[in-house]
């Protein structure tokens, strides 16, 4: 009897061991794996494991996730294959698919792009350049002449190809006999286009080309005028100088001022 029981006691902590053996095995079977690195359908917890902080994918590994917040249909997400930096964006490349545009250039700027995969894609800003102002830094006369001067202030550089808004003010001193015209000098391609007249309203809007100069009423010596131009310079193939040019209408001899303070504006337009 004691050697039945002795042996049935042995079999018995041979059983209890063998269940404490297979328990841990199983115990390791069920460890959560986590999905991320695991065969597809082999996540011991499922497809659809839940996941903080990071998790990292090796080189040449495929990979996709499925978003789950409130969507009806499975959405993917594309990681590039290059260094994912700071300032990168996440874009729509297909429909339910999202993927990865990487950070520009330093001052790009995003733009709309058709044939981009997501649709906008870093360009180049297109630099837009004010006004540039020209002054009038000193009196310069004409007496007893007739022919047209450059003005020595009033000047700007015109490149080939090139169109030009100008406008400014032009601060006449002269009799009422000699007047004023003033036209403009261009590059043999150059052609303008605009409008002249004075503050008193005393002569009439004229015409500021190129080609015929514009002629403008004096208030008399020593009672300076303010003439308002404006209108616009198309250059074609060469470069060159814009100038001011004026001289007296009738010659007389008596002194036709361009006064300082007189000043010019020019932009480029294309």
């Amino acid at each position: 009897m004691l050697t039945y029981m002795k042996h049935a006691n042995n079999t018995m902590s041979a059983l209890a061991l063998i269940l404490a053996v297979l328990a841990v095995l199983f115990a390791v079977s069920v460890t959560n794996t986590p999905c991320a690195h695991a065969a597809s359908g082999s996540c011991s917890v499922g497809d659809d494991e839940n996941f903080s902080g990071n998790i990292t994918f090796d080189s040449g590994t495929s990979f996709s996730y499925t978003l789950d917040h409130a969507i009806t249909t499975a959405r993917t997400i594309v990681l590039p294959d290059a260094q994912v930096l700071t300032g990168s964006l996440l874009t729509g490349t297909t429909t339910n698919t999202l993927g990865v545009v990487l950070v520009g250039a330093d001052a790009a700027v995003l733009v709309a792009d058709s044939s981009a995969a997501g649709g906008v894609a870093w360009a180049t800003p297109v630099p837009t350049t004010g006004a540039s102002f020209v002054d009038k830094t000193a009196d310069q006369t004409v007496n007893n002449s007739t022919t047209l001067v450059s003005d020595l202030h009033l000047t700007f550089s015109v490149a080939a190809n090139k169109n030009y808004a100008v406008w400014g003010v032009l601060l006449v001193d002269s009799g009422g006999t000699p007047d004023i015209k003033v036209q403009w000098l261009l590059p043999a391609s150059g052609v303008a286009d605009g409008a002249v007249q004075n503050t008193t309203g005393t002569s009439p809007l004229s015409q500021f080309r190129e080609s015929t100069a514009a002629v403008l009423q004096g208030q008399g010596a020593g009672t300076p005028v303010g003439l308002f131009f404006t209108g616009s310079i198309v250059n074609a193939g060469t470069p060159g100088i814009a100038v001011i040019q004026w001289a007296q209408n009738i010659a007389e001899v008596s002194d036709t001022k361009l006064l300082e303070g007189s000043w010019l504006a020019f932009r480029e337009l294309n």
